[in-house]
């Protein structure tokens, strides 16, 4: 257990709960953790994860408030939450000074995403996917500098007629493409593994992994 790299568990009834919590501690060496199932609570030693690149977590379900648990993470490079969530905000205040690549996916209730200046500092690929309720784009994207690509997919007519000319959010989208487009020629074998690792988490969720790389996409 002590060498353990990478840890996947899965439920087999979707009604059921992941019992994570019993593990008093994490393996020190993990690298990897993708849950998929429902949690009752946030495991305590999320914050412990210390080794940890990437984090998936699948139909969670959590009613508590995940990132301040995890925004700390000195080595977490990417992150991606399926339904993880009945919150109807998320927002990144602080930390994530080494996440490169977010994806939102299937969040049922979210209708706000507020990002504060200096929080994910180096992120360069954003995609949003499946929240029918979120009403615009993420506020304060203009904040991510970094940001070499996103994808918006599946989103609700009102966060459409947000980023079109007229729109609240038109003068930010312009400000993110024009931020992007320095990006658009990069060679796929510029990614690290921690891409594919993304790429390999949205083809289970049903989004369209060949259109998932530096691009600047809403559909």
């Amino acid at each position: 257990m002590k060498v353990l790299s990478n840890l996947v568990l899965n439920v087999a009834d979707g009604e059921e709960f992941l019992r994570v919590d019993a593990l008093s501690s994490p393996p020190p060496y993990l690298d990897r953790l993708h849950l998929t199932g429902k949690l009752e609570k946030i495991p305590h030693w999320f914050c412990s994860l210390h080794s940890l690149t990437i984090m998936f977590l699948t139909n969670s379900g959590l009613e508590e408030d995940l990132l301040p648990h995890i925004e700390a993470l000195p080595s977490l490079r990417s992150l991606g939450l399926s339904n993880a969530s009945v919150r109807k905000e998320l927002c990144f205040n602080k930390g994530f000074v080494k996440l490169l690549y977010l994806l939102l996916l299937n969040f049922t209730l979210l209708n706000k995403i507020t990002i504060e200046k200096g929080a994910m500092p180096i992120l360069e690929f954003l995609g949003i996917g499946s929240c029918l309720t979120l009403e615009t784009m993420p506020q304060g994207i203009e904040h991510l500098t970094k940001l070499q690509g996103y994808r918006f997919d599946n989103v609700s007519e009102m966060f459409r007629e947000s980023i079109k000319e007229g729109g609240v959010d038109h003068a930010r989208i312009l400000l993110v493409d024009e931020r992007c487009k320095k990006y658009t020629n990069k060679s796929k074998t510029d990614f690290t593994d921690e891409m594919w690792a993304v790429r390999k988490f949205t083809r289970r969720e049903d989004i369209a992994s060949s259109s998932f790389g530096v691009e600047s996409h809403v559909n």
